[in-house]
């Protein structure tokens, strides 16, 4: 199952944690992974978000102390726009470690998703400061500071993620947009935009390009 799981075969690694399940009823591992295989199954468009939510409740409890069963838990949660139970779950992981950078990302995700976007940056913020390295991290909390019209606290965010990536195309545009439309530096926006102009180029997202191409014609 672990094999099939990292050749990307997510549907034949199910089958064998199932068979692996047969012989031994609270293998916690294989229901654990099970459900991550399903999620990567969600994210194609299969629909069997509930399988893998089913998956990590048995996973959390078989061992109540496994934070990653509940992160991933609540991961799925919020795939399936259970804010609440998301929020539940995640706050029980930050019992087991409160340091945990990506049970405070899961919980800034969520309360993003809910509009809160105070709590959102305080979490993000927090997943940042013991992750500096975490592009997903970065980008997140330069969103949700965006929300909340804190325009210098998401330009540097955002700097953070192209410090992080050279190459992060999404980076560079967000800077040039923010440099352009909310902080009035035309140099540094054309910078960034003129670097996100030619990533786009490369990665042949062209919905993408002309995003930028009409910020900078105007």
């Amino acid at each position: 199952g672990l094999r099939l799981q990292q050749l990307g075969l997510n549907q034949a690694a199910v089958d064998a944690y199932k068979i692996s399940i047969s012989f031994k009823r609270d293998f916690m591992d294989a229901y654990y992974n099970m459900g991550i295989a399903y999620g990567s199954l969600e994210e194609i468009g299969v629909d069997v978000i509930d399988h893998a939510i089913g998956c990590l409740k048995q996973t959390i409890r078989l061992s109540a102390d496994f934070i990653h069963g509940y992160i991933a838990l609540g991961a799925a949660y919020i795939r399936k726009e259970e804010y609440e139970k998301a929020l539940d779950v995640l706050s029980r992981a930050l019992t087991l470690d409160s340091k945990d950078s990506n049970a405070h990302y899961y919980i800034g995700v969520t309360y993003r998703a809910l509009k809160d976007f105070e709590r959102a940056a305080t979490s993000l913020r927090s997943s940042a400061l013991l992750k500096p390295d975490s592009l997903q991290a970065q980008y997140f909390l330069g969103l949700v500071l965006l929300d909340c019209e804190k325009f210098q606290g998401a330009c540097d965010a955002f700097s953070e993620t192209v410090r992080i990536k050279p190459d992060f195309a999404e980076g560079h545009y967000m800077l040039g947009y923010l440099f352009f439309e909310k902080l009035f530096d035309e140099e540094k926006g054309v910078h960034h935009l003129s670097k996100a102009e030619k990533l786009y180029i490369k990665l042949e997202d062209f919905d993408s390009l002309e995003r930028v191409r009409k910020i900078l014609r105007e």
